[in-house]
């Protein structure tokens, strides 16, 4: 029997509660992923700067200065007014990953924590990050053959329902992320007539959108 998935439709708005979280834990991941490791004597170690100026002093020169060092940088416009730069070359405060070394001052040792925090204060302004070109979000897409019978996208309030028409038919499911979306994975039980797998299906894609 092929599996049957169900995602939770979202916005993209740095605005909605539910979707900022899942934005975090995206920029969070791309931008760890982007960044290049360092090796050391002790190991190789990964790190990416991160200082804090001006939307006048980023626009004058610090977007600038960072290009002609070559640098890949992400610029994050904070709650304040403020932006935030993640960057392979410059001054400031290092977010590290690797081998803890106490005589490495003034840098933050949890790297995936050090972004998630910068990124919980981000602006809800329609796109508060840009980046440099080899450090663009680009669309994610599965390139892999899956055996999903179908695939729906339900809002969040969509998705309680379906969950709650799974637990009256008595149809076993999974619920866990995919792709940052909350997502519920199930197949039909065998005992289910061709009949009653017609009339669920047909009741899931009616639920509203």
């Amino acid at each position: 029997m092929r599996r049957n998935l169900i995602f939770v439709r979202r916005c993209g708005s740095w605005k909605c509660p539910y979707c900022r979280q899942a934005l975090i834990q995206k920029w969070t991941r791309h931008i760890g992923a982007m960044t290049q490791f360092v090796d050391r004597q002790d190991g190789p170690l990964k790190l990416v700067v991160v200082f804090v100026t001006s939307a006048k002093e980023w626009s004058k020169s610090g977007r600038r200065y960072l290009r002609r060092h070559g640098a890949q940088y992400a610029r994050i416009r904070l709650r304040d007014g403020r932006l935030a730069v993640l960057s392979t070359w410059g001054e400031g405060v290092l977010l590290f990953s690797g081998k803890f070394d106490p005589e490495m001052e003034g840098m933050v040792h949890d790297y995936d924590d050090g972004l998630r925090e910068i990124l919980s204060g981000i602006s809800h302004e329609r796109r508060p990050i840009s980046t440099s070109a080899k450090w663009r979000l680009e669309t994610e897409r599965d390139s892999e053959e899956t055996d999903w019978e179908f695939v729906n996208l339900l809002t969040p309030q969509g998705f309680k329902e379906a969950e709650s028409k799974l637990d009256k038919w008595g149809v076993h499911y999974r619920t866990s992320p995919a792709n940052d979306n909350p997502a519920i994975d199930f197949t039909w039980p065998d005992e289910l007539t061709a009949s009653d797998i017609e009339c669920y299906s047909r009741i899931l894609a009616e639920i509203k959108r």
